[in-house]
């Protein structure tokens, strides 16, 4: 394959971060725009790929199969026995937990607005069908810790013992048809699907320039492109750019790789768990790209991201367009 190659990957960023001081994008009709446009072009068309999926994975092979190589995989029905899938239904949640303030989002990527309302009125939308109140990065389980034991710590720190003492744990929850845009992190991300279904598309951090996320400044990468409505017109590198496509069901594990940008729509009224962590070097490998603009970003700082990286209400409050 002929893709940008790692000079080329620099000289984009060099750019970037000069779009990045004066809040504007690179020009479409620039030098190292149409030169990134032609390596892609050199290409067969992209492919739909499968994530593998295994029944089992244990420590040494998760490292050196996936961990190490950045790549994703899905660990069918492994959580199926485990604690949070019976204690977590919308109705014991609700229960147990309805007047706890929850943060929702709007689905504009563009435009972040967040709305604070309860846990009951989540799973009220939920029950409805009502989209616009999806709770996205909540952080329900630092709120009430003994949730945590709802989940085989054992085997998740089996498999991921760099992250023992660094897992930042976000629930997510929505009605059927609710979902995110397209958007990146540099933090790995060990995703359980504890209630419904989600359908997931994945891309590559090797292909960040293709994507074209907007200089904002922002420690949260976002790309206008649509994986389920691909607009090649307006980012005719994609066309170029194998994509992975699938389903999480009850009990499923994804490994999502860090700086990974992924799409994701509630098939059913849904309910997952993100377990992430942070691995400089890794993080590094898989896209200097994402780990520099994080690191200069100022739309909030770096510093004011990990300060609050349990309450995301408070970063993308502090985003400006």
């Amino acid at each position: 394959m002929n893709y940008p190659s790692k000079i080329d990957r620099l000289n984009y960023f060099s750019q970037r971060m000069l779009a990045q001081v004066h809040l504007k994008d690179i020009n479409e009709k620039s030098q190292i725009y149409e030169n990134i446009i032609q390596k892609y072009k050199n290409n067969p068309k992209g492919k739909i790929l499968d994530v593998p999926r295994v029944n089992d994975l244990n420590g040494e092979d998760f490292y050196r199969d996936y961990f190490l190589k950045g790549l994703p995989v899905i660990i069918s029905g492994k959580a199926k026995k485990w604690d949070c899938l019976k204690n977590w239904s919308p109705e014991s949640l609700e229960k147990r937990f309805g007047d706890d303030p929850v943060m929702v989002t709007n689905e504009n990527v563009n435009d972040i607005k967040v709305e604070d309302i309860t846990l009951k009125e989540v799973i009220d939308a939920m029950k409805k069908g009502d989209t616009s109140k999806y709770a996205r990065f909540n952080n329900l389980l630092f709120m009430h810790p003994e949730l945590v034991n709802d989940l085989d710590l054992g085997y998740l720190n089996s498999i991921a013992p760099r992250a023992k003492e660094n897992l930042n744990y976000q629930i997510f929850m929505g009605a059927k048809g609710s979902k995110t845009s397209l958007h990146a992190a540099v933090s790995h991300n060990l995703f359980i699907q504890v209630y419904g279904s989600k359908h997931w598309y994945l891309v590559s951090p090797r292909h960040d320039l293709a994507l074209r996320p907007p200089a904002n400044r922002s420690p949260y990468f976002i790309s206008n492109f649509d994986p389920a409505q691909p607009d090649y017109q307006r980012y005719p590198s994609m066309e170029y750019v194998d994509m992975y496509e699938f389903e999480l069901h009850e009990g499923d594990i994804l490994f999502n790789p860090a700086c990974f940008w992924h799409q994701v729509k509630n098939l059913t009224p849904s309910i997952g768990c993100g377990c992430r962590w942070f691995d400089l070097r890794s993080s590094a490998n898989l896209s200097m790209t994402q780990l520099c603009l994080l690191l200069t970003a100022s739309n909030p700082s770096l510093l004011f991201t990990i300060k609050n990286r349990r309450d995301y209400s408070k970063i993308f409050k502090a985003i400006k367009k």
